[in-house]
C-alpha cells in the first residue's frame, strides 16, 4: 500500500502511478490500459489534429462506459510552440 495518499486522492487513482502523455507513441489503448490498472492515463494530443483528438477521446469514452468505470482518471495533454522568427 502506497503510503502517501494525497495524489491519489487528487486525482482519483488507485496506485501512484501517472502515464507520461508521450505524443507521437501514445494513443486510446495506452490511456484506457493505465486507467484500467488504476493509474492516470494521459491523451497527448500535441501532434493530433483537432478531429483526432476528438476520435481518441471518444474511445476513451466508450471504452469506459462499455467497462462501467466512470470513477476512472484520464487527462489529455496539448503541448503549445512559439516557432523561431
Amino acid at each position: 500500500m502506497w503510503p502517501d495518499h494525497r495524489i491519489l486522492d487528487l486525482f482519483g487513482i488507485d496506485i501512484p502511478i501517472i502515464q507520461a502523455p508521450m505524443a507521437g507513441s501514445v494513443l486510446s489503448d495506452m490511456v484506457v490500459a493505465v486507467s484500467e490498472a488504476g493509474g492516470l492515463g494521459s491523451l497527448p494530443c500535441a501532434l493530433l489534429s483537432v478531429e483526432q483528438a476528438r476520435r481518441e477521446l471518444e474511445v476513451i469514452r466508450r471504452r469506459h462506459r462499455a467497462r462501467s468505470m466512470s470513477t476512472s482518471s484520464v487527462t489529455s495533454s496539448l503541448a503549445t510552440t512559439r516557432l523561431a522568427k
